[in-house]
């Protein structure tokens, strides 16, 4: 049995984000939102190729989003939403290209999301 989908909302769960679940290939969905995690992103994450929906809003991540999340071909849903992360929106964005929902407000971030 393989895992495909994780979601952890509304819980209170705190700590760090395990990187340990890049050993997970065949992860689609992944949702830690609206809890209490306090660490960056791993960039471990971008590892994680058949990831189609990526939802860690409402948390308290800070630091950058990894380069590495933008390598990843299969994502539809991209949710960063009200946390602490500063930086520059990277222009590899655009490589996301099956992306259909990004959500990135109430952060500390700039930079431009191409329009296309």
């Amino acid at each position: 049995m393989e895992v495909v989908r994780i979601e952890l909302e509304s819980n209170g769960l705190g700590g760090t984000l395990p990187v340990e679940l890049q050993e997970l290939h065949r992860l689609r969905f992944l949702y830690f939102e609206n809890g209490a995690t306090s660490s960056t992103i791993p960039s471990e994450y971008g590892t994680l190729s058949d990831l189609m929906v990526l939802d860690l809003d409402m948390n308290d991540l800070t630091g950058t989003i990894p380069e590495s999340i933008y390598d990843l071909r299969e994502l539809r849903q991209l949710d960063l939403n009200e946390n602490r992360l500063t930086g520059t929106i990277s222009t590899s964005i655009e490589n996301l290209e099956k992306l259909m929902f990004l959500q990135l407000g109430q952060n500390e971030l700039s930079g431009t999301i191409p329009s296309q």
